[in-house]
Formats: C-alpha cells, sequence, structure tokens
C-alpha cells in the first residue's frame, strides 16, 4: 500500500548524504558489508524518540532494506549481530524486548520480553547480557532462551564489559559493576541523574567510565573497579563513551563533536569533522575503524575523522513533524533537520542553505498559489514567495523563536480558500492575519491566547486553544465559544468540509483511550459529538510529545484522512467510521496527512514520508447492514414464500436470515441462512401450522436488526366446531352467551342467529378468541349458534340455542325485533 519516497540521501548544510536517526548499528566486522542498523529510543538521553525499525545492507551502506517482519515493535533501540554468523541477528526495542533473527533479518521471533530493552553485550566466553527495564538478563544460547540474573528497581540503560567486568547504567542514576562473572552486583555510584552510557577498559578493568545526565552530561570515571568515582573534564557535553579495546583509547561524543583521549581524560584531542547529534559510537575491534549513530543517520570514519562518509545511503529514517504537497514539489517539517524539500517528487532531497530554518513543527503550501508556501518551526514563522525555494522570517513580534504551542498539532497555519491573499498563523500570543500572501503579518485583536489550531472558511473561522475551541461567523468581530461535548482535551487540529459549511472536524489532543479522540458537528458547531468508531483504544507504542491527534484533512473529493499517534486512518463517510490504512508502514505513528493528485501522503516517526494512491484507499468501509424492511409471506399448501426489500443503509448484505418463531420474537422453530442476496425466499415442505416470521441481513461485518414480523399458516385447516354453547336472558334485554373453545386455532368467532332454527338472518364475527359476549336484544324469539374461524376458514356450527327476550313471538318477523349486536358483536351479513 505504502511507498516511502524519502527524504534520503539528503543534501545538507553537513556536505553530507544525510538521513533521519539512526542511533542503532550492528557490524559484521569479518565482513564490513553487512551492517544492520535501526532507530529508536536508545539507551536514555539518546535524542527524539523514533519508530524507524531495522534496515539491512550487504552493499555496505549503499542500498538498505527495511526488515521489519515480525519485529512488530519499530522502536528498536540496540542490535547486535553474531560475529560467527552475520545471520543470527538480535534486537532490543522499546515497548516488547528483546527479538531473535537466524535468517538475516528476513523473519523475527520474540525470545524475551523484559520491557525496554537498550542494550546488547558480549562477554569474553559468547554469553549475551540485555540490560532491560526489569534488570540485567543473560542467555547462554545466542538469544533463545533468557534469565534475568539481577532485578533492579529502575530499568538498565546502559551495559559494558570487559576483562571479566560488567559495568551497569541505570536510569535512577545508579551504576553497578559486577567483578567477576557469577560475582555479586555492586552498587558503585548513585548520581541522581539517568546514566545513558558507559565504558570500560578491557585490559584494565578497574578503569571505567559513566556518562551521567543529560543535555548536557556529565562524565564520571573510576580506577579502583568503582570504588571512588570522581569527575572528568570533558571537552563537550558528553552524550556517548566508549572504549576501544585495541588501542585503549576512550572516545566521548557529544552534540557536533567528538573527542578522544589516552591519558584518562587529562587531555583531548578533537576529532575532526564530527558535526552530528551523536547518540552511540562503534568502535572496530583492531580500531581500524569508527563509527557513530546520529541524529542525522549512520557515518563511518578509517582515518581518525579526518573524512567522514555516510553509511545512510537509501534508508529514509527521517522524523517528521509535518507535510505539505502540491504537484512535484514535497516540502516537510523534520526532527534535527530544517525544513527538507523534494522538487522531483521525492527522487533526491535538499536541506537549502534559503530554505525554512528549525526543525519541528508545521509546513503550508497555498494551494490556490502554490508559489507561496510557508513554515513554522521552532524558530518562528516563515514564507516563501518563489515556490518554497527561498524563506524569509517574518518580523511580527510574537511568531519568533518558540513561539506556537506545544504540544500542538499541524494546523497552526491557515489559507482562507475564499481569498487566498489571506493568511493566518497561531501562536502563544494570539492569532496573526495576512493580507499579503503571508509576507505582513499583523496581530488580530481577537483576545484568543495560546492558539493550538486555526481553520477558516471566509468569515467563518474556528480557533482552537488550550482552553476550548472559538468561532466566528463575522470575520472576528464576535466569538462564541463552542461545547466540546464534555470530551478530554483541547483542539489540535481542525477540518472544515469543502463541500458542505455545516460540517467541522475537531481532533483532540486526548486520544479515545483518554477520553477524547475525534468531535464532528453538522449544524456548523452548535453542537458535536465523538466520532471515534475504528479508532484504536490505546495508547501510542511510541509515546511523544503529550498530542493524541495530529492532523485531520478533507480530500477535494470525498475522502477523510487522520494523522494519529497510533496510525493513520480514512473515512468514506465524513468521520462516522474510520479505516486503519497504517498497514506496512513500519512507524505508526503518524504526524500528518496531505492530499495531492491521485495520492495520500504521510509524515511519519522514523519512517520518512509514505505515499499511497486513493484508489487503494478510499474504499468504503464494510459495515453491518440496517434491517431490511416491508416483509411479506403468501402460503400455498404447504409452500411459502417470503419477499422484502433491501437494507436501506449499511453495506450490502451478502446473505439474509430467516426467523420463525411459534409466537411473536421468538425463532424456536427455524433460522435459516438463505445462501443469497436475493431479497426473495421459498420454502416448500413446510409443515402445517402458524409461524411468526422475520428477516435480517447479514454480511461480513455482522448481522442487522430484524425486519418487521408477519405471521403465516401453513397447510392449516378451519378449527373445530365450538360446543357448548348457552344463553342467559338477563333484565333490559341483556343476554349472555357462552361456549368451549374451538381449540387454539381459532382466532375468532361467528355468532349467528335467526327466527326460525338453522336460520342466520343475523351474522356477525366477534373478532376475537374471547369464548363469551353479552350484548342487548329486542323482544323475540331468536336461535342462536356459533361457529370458529382463523385464516383457513370457518368451522361448522356450535349446538343451536333458543333464546327468549320480553314478550315472546313464535316467529317474530325480520323487521320485528332486533337482536342487537352492535357494537360489540360488529353486525355485518357475512357469506359463510
Amino acid at each position: 500500500m505504502w511507498t516511502t519516497i524519502g527524504p534520503s540521501r539528503i543534501n545538507g548544510n553537513l556536505g553530507t548524504l544525510a538521513s533521519g536517526k539512526l542511533q542503532a548499528l550492528a557490524i559484521h566486522f569479518s565482513n564490513r558489508s553487512v551492517i544492520y542498523a535501526a532507530g529508536g529510543l536508545g539507551s536514555g538521553g539518546e535524542g527524539p524518540l523514533t519508530g524507524a525499525g531495522a534496515f539491512k545492507t550487504t552493499d555496505g551502506g549503499a542500498g538498505w532494506a527495511s526488515i521489519n517482519n515480525g519485529l512488530f515493535d519499530s522502536v528498536v533501540n540496540v542490535l547486535w549481530v553474531d560475529q560467527t554468523n552475520p545471520n543470527m541477528v538480535m534486537a532490543g526495542t522499546e515497548n516488547a524486548g528483546i527479538f531473535k533473527s537466524v535468517d538475516g533479518g528476513q523473519t523475527w521471533g520474540r525470545t524475551a520480553g523484559f520491557g525496554s530493552t537498550s542494550e546488547l553485550v558480549s562477554t569474553a566466553d559468547g554469553t549475551i547480557l540485555a540490560a532491560t527495564a526489569a534488570g540485567i538478563a543473560q542467555s547462554n544460547d545466542s538469544g533463545t532462551t533468557w534469565k534475568l540474573i539481577q532485578s533492579t528497581a529502575s530499568p538498565v540503560r546502559a551495559l559494558a564489559t570487559g576483562g571479566g567486568v560488567t559495568i551497569a547504567g541505570l536510569k535512577s542514576g545508579a551504576v553497578l559493576m559486577q567483578s567477576a562473572p557469577n560475582a555479586a552486583w555492586q552498587t558503585v555510584l548513585n548520581s541522581g541523574h539517568e546514566v545513558p552510557s558507559v565504558a570500560i577498559d578491557p585490559s584494565s578493568p578497574t578503569i571505567a567510565y559513566a556518562v551521567v545526565g543529560c543535555c548536557p552530561g556529565a562524565l564520571f570515571g573510576t580506577s579502583n573497579g568503582g570504588l571512588t568515582w570522581a569527575a572528568v573534564t570533558a571537552p563537550t557535553g558528553p552524550q556517548a563513551v566508549a572504549m576501544s579495546p585495541a588501542s585503549h583509547l576512550l572516545y566521548l561524543a557529544g552534540n557536533g563533536s567528538m573527542f578522544s583521549t589516552s591519558n584518562t581524560g587529562q587531555t583531548w584531542t578533537a576529532i575532526a569533522n564530527a558535526a552530528f547529534d551523536i547518540r552511540k559510537i562503534f568502535l572496530a575491534p583492531d580500531d581500524s575503524a569508527a563509527f557513530i549513530g546520529t541524529d542525522q543517520g549512520l557515518y563511518e570514519t578509517l582515518n581518525r575523522g579526518s573524512t567522514w562518509v555516510s553509511l545512510s545511503g537509501t534508508a529514509s529514517s527521517s522524523i517528521l513533524t509535518a507535510v505539505a504537497v502540491r504537484g512535484s514539489t514535497v516540502l516537510t517539517a523534520v526532527q534535527d533537520f530544517g525544513g527538507i524539500v523534494s522538487f522531483d517528487a521525492g527522487t533526491s532531497w535538499q536541506q537549502q542553505s534559503t530554505g525554512p530554518a528549525g526543525e519541528d513543527g508545521t509546513v503550508l503550501i497555498n494551494a490556490a498559489n502554490p508559489a507561496s508556501c510557508y513554515a513554522y518551526t521552532t524558530l518562528g514563522y516563515q514564507y516563501s514567495m518563489d515556490g518554497c525555494h527561498t524563506f524569509r522570517f517574518t518580523t511580527a513580534t510574537g511568531l519568533g523563536v518558540s513561539s506556537y504551542v506545544q504540544p500542538g498539532g499541524v494546523n497552526i497555519v491557515a489559507v482562507d480558500p475564499v481569498t487566498p491573499s489571506r493568511v493566518y498563523a497561531a501562536s502563544q500570543s494570539g492569532v496573526f492575519m495576512s493580507v499579503d500572501s503571508g509576507v505582513t503579518m499583523t496581530p488580530t485583536n481577537w483576545a484568543l491566547t495560546q492558539a493550538t489550531a486555526i481553520a477558516v472558511d471566509g468569515r467563518t473561522i474556528y480557533v482552537g486553544t488550550t482552553s476550548g475551541l472559538f468561532q466566528t461567523l463575522d470575520g472576528g468581530a464576535t466569538w462564541t465559544r463552542l461545547s466540546l461535548a464534555g470530551a478530554a482535551g483541547y483542539p489540535t487540529t481542525i477540518a472544515l468540509d469543502p463541500r458542505d459549511s455545516h460540517v467541522v472536524l475537531v481532533g483532540l489532543s486526548q486520544g479515545p483511550a483518554r477520553g477524547g479522540g475525534v468531535l464532528k458537528s453538522t449544524n456548523t458547531g452548535s453542537s458535536f459529538r465523538l466520532v471515534n468508531a475504528g479508532l484504536p483504544v490505546r495508547d501510542a507504542r511510541l509515546l511523544c510529545c503529550g498530542v493524541d491527534i495530529l492532523a485531520v484533512r478533507f480530500s477535494p473529493e470525498s475522502g477523510l484522512a487522520l494523522a494519529t499517534t497510533t496510525g493513520a486512518y480514512v473515512s468514506t463517510d465524513i468521520g462516522e467510521h474510520w479505516q486503519d490504512i497504517t498497514a506496512d508502514s513500519v512507524p505508526t505513528y503518524v504526524s500528518d496527512v496531505a492530499w495531492d493528485g491521485d495520492y495520500l501522503y504521510a509524515a511519519t516517526f522514523g519512517g520518512g514520508v509514505l505515499r499511497a494512491a486513493k484508489s487503494s484507499l478510499l474504499i468504503p468501509a464494510l459495515r453491518a447492514p440496517s434491517p431490511p424492511a416491508g416483509l411479506s409471506a403468501a402460503a400455498s399448501g404447504n409452500s411459502v414464500t417470503l419477499t422484502w426489500n433491501a437494507p436501506p443503509s449499511g453495506s450490502a448484505p451478502s446473505t439474509y436470515v430467516i426467523e420463525a418463531g411459534s409466537s411473536s420474537d421468538l425463532s424456536d422453530l427455524a433460522r435459516v441462512s438463505t445462501g443469497s442476496p436475493a431479497t426473495t425466499f421459498s420454502a416448500s415442505g413446510v409443515a402445517a401450522g402458524t409461524y411468526f416470521v422475520r428477516v435480517r441481513a447479514n454480511n461480513t461485518a455482522g448481522t442487522s436488526a430484524p425486519s418487521n414480523e408477519v405471521s403465516i399458516s401453513v397447510g392449516c385447516q378451519a378449527p373445530p366446531s365450538p360446543s357448548g354453547l348457552r344463553a342467559t336472558a338477563g333484565s333490559g334485554g341483556a343476554v349472555t352467551l357462552t361456549w368451549n373453545s374451538g381449540g387454539a386455532s381459532a382466532t375468532s368467532y361467528v355468532i349467528e342467529a335467526g327466527t326460525s332454527p338453522g336460520a342466520a338472518s343475523i351474522v356477525s364475527d366477534t373478532g376475537s378468541p374471547a369464548t363469551s359476549l353479552t350484548t342487548v336484544a329486542g323482544p323475540g324469539t331468536y336461535y342462536v349458534r356459533v361457529r370458529s374461524r382463523n385464516a383457513c376458514g370457518t368451522s361448522g356450527p356450535s349446538n343451536e340455542v333458543t333464546v327468549v327476550v320480553g314478550a315472546a313471538s313464535p316467529h317474530p318477523s325480520k323487521g320485528g325485533g332486533s337482536f342487537n349486536a352492535a357494537p360489540l358483536w360488529k353486525l355485518h351479513n357475512l357469506p359463510l
């Protein structure tokens, strides 16, 4: 589904072919063409989180392949390769523990679940140790099985071994040492700050070092096996240390520099040209090469830094916070870089000296005038009037360094589609507006500070702030605070339906797992409701930045895309249902989405820009159908035919389910699938009886509620004749008739009365299965019978009784005294 288009081989200010963060590295030193690399959190103070997953090269770094089949946690902190078998490799991940591959990374299986794993090291006897959240784990069978050999109250972040001694650094600031295999672990330092990197001299293992804290960190050293520690004066804020087993040099790296010392830090020698944000140092066993994992990718030097060679090759591992696309121009906001742009649809990438300065934030291209581009980064709001080639800062106070709200989403710059020369920017100090396509920004007087998102449609404007959502319908003259239906979080992204101005969608800083998610209004913001169907109720694997819902974007046609920390989603019914389209994307943290032409683009944390064809995405989600309607039934002998109307909504049924019961709402007699989507069904050989029938629609998404219910009698007969008819005459012409039931199948009774035996001058259907009736009759003599009736016919008569009312007349005329059955008998002449 997704294709990675970069950034990769970034031509930038460093003069190298850079990539995004890759801090994990495993090199098969007997064949340096085989290298494994990955991006994750690392061992603590190793910069931004990334979900880049794992990569492999077999040509020394020119071309890289993503190798994540079975590696279901893409936040990979550390890699290890067996130096005797380059196909045996392990990965330590941030959330899921330790994974192992025996086929060079083609497939992975999890072998331990000790939580966050940040270091894997080998001892001289082949034992493998792991730094995990639960403590120090050990494997004696090349990582197939593990056991915890030292539990710790705080996660172990760093681990090093040499000369039989092992040193570990903990998140709590403690440093542990083991003086020999199987010896007890001793706490030798309590620094109070996280220890992300440690090193030990394998030839003199009483000498060890620990980096304490971050940004900047400090370096401590011991020369007596940890009995005492002293601060070591470092030439830069240390982020990583490593000890050469051959030359016994200690290497130290920070942000933009790298040094070595041969005399325990008394003097330092600069490693030239290491102008990278270095997170990890890897040294060849013979000290012939040094490798570094940085926020700008992987690098190698064979001459102690005189020259550095990028190993990142085709790897796309950039951490992006936003993407904007128009035609062949792809503009990104990137962590640890200024804005990176491609002018050839992702074939090549540049970090221009005239491009957007500062990292993170958002980018936008004016849809009505693609020559106008915008970037709002940590260094402030910037604009370009030459198609994203040259960017300039605004002079407006309030849109400068660190001025946008963090954490936030991507909708902090907006273009009015009605008047595209009107451009808006949302900042901590309020909302700014431009009437010259974003060149000159002027603060509004709207008194809406801590603005997190803005969406515009002419004079209708929505502004999200950390305290709520506000709306104006008159261009900002008056504002209304809108109710967010009690949902948790503040607005971080707002989308207005270009086809229906009444429809508004709002993404919240807190996702469904925390009581928020996506809100929808169909009445121009008068009311909102949560529309989270299809969104997972769980936290993201990569926890970063404090915002769950980052971007919601309408396509020019009918689609809607959503970027969240748990993945990318689309909706074909304006947010009522969401489909997960993260699919084969390695990173699951998607920070932005953008529609252009036939494609949807996604900005990811660790995978750069992904692209997918709309045709593969905008497929209506399969949903359970609504109930069928208009069910009717007909019987002929022992055959039954049912017909109904297809469901008016939901996805189309693949089959229908017929339910039949012995009474209303039951399905105790039959439940049969029709096996087809046809809206008629026939059955023969149906046993005689009365059935109460309903039909339900079904597809793979579910089964509908039942249709209307009909009753049908199959192979039925008229009910038996009633018996025991009795008549009692009372005062005032009252007559009460009672009889014995004509059987359970009788649904009503027919009263016949005549002026002579067997005559039926008066016929009335009771309309009820009751077996008694009281009415008033005029004076006279009546000969009365009763018959049973149901849908199949009328029975023979019961016994006949003679009823004398008032002054009897042997043979009253037809027009004489009347036997008044109305309204109880509903007198009418009925053919029998």
